[in-house]
Order: C-alpha cells, then sequence, then structure tokens
C-alpha cells in the first residue's frame, strides 16, 4: 500500500476548520446580467446563448445556470422567466460537494476512479458501464473532481505536488497547476469557481480559479489536513485532518463579511476569510 494509502487507513476526524468563499466572485443566480435582480432579460440572454448569438462570460454562466447541470440551456431560460413571472419563487436546490478518489460529472455521464499505485485515472461511461480512457497522471493520485461542465477532470498527484489537469474527451492531461507538499484532496465548488486542495504535508489549502487555472490563495490550516467538503450555497469549505489516535470531532464557523483574496488568519482560531 503506498504512504498516502496508509495514511487513509488511519484518518480519523479529528478537526473540522470552517473558511468563507470570496461572495463578490458571482452575483445573484439568475441575475445574468449582473444589474440586481432577476427579470425576463435575463432569460433573453440565456435564449442568445443557446442560439449562438450570445457567449456568456464565466461568471455569466455560473448565475445563468440556474438548474446546476453544468450546462446553459433553455431549461435555465424557462426556470428564469417563471422566476420573474412570479410562477416559482426558487430555483432547484444547490448541491453541497466533497472530496474523493471516485468523482462523478455533473450530468451523470461519466465516472472517475484514480489508481493512486497505477499513477493513473480511470474514466468510465455510465450509460453502458464501459471505460472510456485510462490516462496516467503522475505519481500518486488521490483525488479527483470534475468541472461544472464536465470536460475537464482535475487529480491531486502527491508525490508530484500537484494537480494534473485532464482533458477528458481527449483522454490526456493538458496542464498542471503546482500546489503544496504531498496535496491529498480536492474539491470544485457547486458553482464551479473555485477548487480546493488540501496539501497534506504543508498544512494548507490551495484556493485555484478554475477559469484560469491558477492558484489564487493559500490557506494555513492545521497539520494533515485531507477531506474538504464545500457547502451547497459554495459560500462555506470544511476540511478534515488526519490526528491519529485522536477521535473528537471540533467545528467552528463565521459569517461571510469580507472579500479578501488570497485568504488570511482570524485572530485567536482557525477560521478564515477571503
Amino acid at each position: 500500500m503506498s504512504r498516502t494509502g496508509r495514511r487513509t487507513a488511519k484518518l480519523v476526524l479529528a478537526a473540522v476548520l470552517l473558511f468563507t468563499l470570496t461572495p463578490l466572485v458571482f452575483g445573484l443566480l439568475g441575475d445574468v446580467d449582473d444589474d440586481g435582480q432577476i427579470t425576463t432579460a435575463d432569460a433573453q440572454m440565456v435564449l442568445e446563448t443557446v442560439v449562438g448569438i450570445r457567449t456568456l462570460s464565466p461568471t455569466e454562466e455560473a448565475a445563468a445556470d440556474v438548474d446546476g447541470n453544468g450546462a446553459v440551456d433553455v431549461a435555465d431560460a424557462q426556470w428564469i422567466a417563471q422566476f420573474a413571472s412570479g410562477a416559482v419563487t426558487a430555483f432547484p436546490e444547490r448541491l453541497p460537494q466533497h472530496s474523493g478518489p471516485i468523482a462523478a460529472s455533473r450530468k451523470g455521464d461519466r465516472v472517475a476512479v484514480v489508481d493512486p499505485d497505477g499513477g493513473t485515472v480511470v474514466f468510465l461511461a455510465t450509460a453502458g458501464d464501459t471505460v472510456e480512457a485510462m490516462v496516467d497522471v503522475g505519481r500518486e493520485p488521490t483525488s479527483v473532481a470534475f468541472s461544472r461542465d464536465g470536460r475537464t477532470a482535475f487529480v491531486t498527484v502527491a508525490r508530484d505536488r500537484s494537480v494534473a489537469v485532464v482533458d477528458v474527451a481527449a483522454g490526456a492531461v493538458v496542464g498542471a497547476i503546482d500546489v503544496g507538499v504531498e496535496p491529498f484532496g480536492i474539491v470544485i465548488d457547486f458553482r464551479g469557481s473555485r477548487a480546493y486542495v488540501s496539501n497534506a504535508a504543508s498544512g494548507t489549502v490551495s484556493v485555484i480559479d478554475v477559469a484560469s487555472r491558477a492558484v489564487v490563495g493559500t490557506v494555513p490550516v492545521a497539520s494533515q489536513p485531507q477531506g474538504l467538503a464545500t457547502t451547497a450555497d459554495s459560500s462555506k469549505v470544511y476540511v478534515t485532518h488526519l490526528k491519529p489516535g485522536e477521535t473528537e470531532l471540533t467545528m467552528q464557523e463565521i459569517e461571510e463579511s469580507s472579500t479578501r483574496i488570497p485568504p488570511r488568519m482570524l485572530q485567536n482560531n482557525q477560521v478564515f476569510e477571503f
């Protein structure tokens, strides 16, 4: 068993840290034109995108994908129009996300699994339960997450101190993002804007802007960070830590109140804000 595998077998929930994400990356869900309200004009922008006469920015796409299926489509325009008219009072429920050695795409058409000993990620098509590709990503991959549209997979590679970027359709690594020492878990928030990587040996969490594939912040946390999870509204991240021999679970929480990047540690506790 690999070094990381042995650690995983002994993982206990010793502490959970909480930090907030930047609230300025995205505006109101459904408010595609970012004018502070949801109107039929927002629905019109979505329809124009669907027929190919408008191209949305990543921020506009995230606001437009109100049903959270990873695509901007007619269904989103219908939801926004119904919300603007008062026919519905809420969009479909957001879902929390978490890190792990297996991940499913937002549309549910594909599953990715890491093989730490083989240094690969295996992609399977769920329709026929068939293997689509086996991609070499580096030394000891530990966790995988799909982008919001499912076209890209991000894989933590522990011994290479990086996140491999995989083009799913091509079945090939197209880039690497340098992070901390021994990256373990990776999670992408529901809106698809940020990826969070726990660096086990560094005691940090790297914050990656998914669109630019660049590290935009590094959060110092307690030792041996492992698993990660984001809340359904993409406003908070939880981090578990490896503490052999301990079984205590603690948690701290603060309100989202600041917009700083990179994040800074709040005094006298283990909560972080952006």
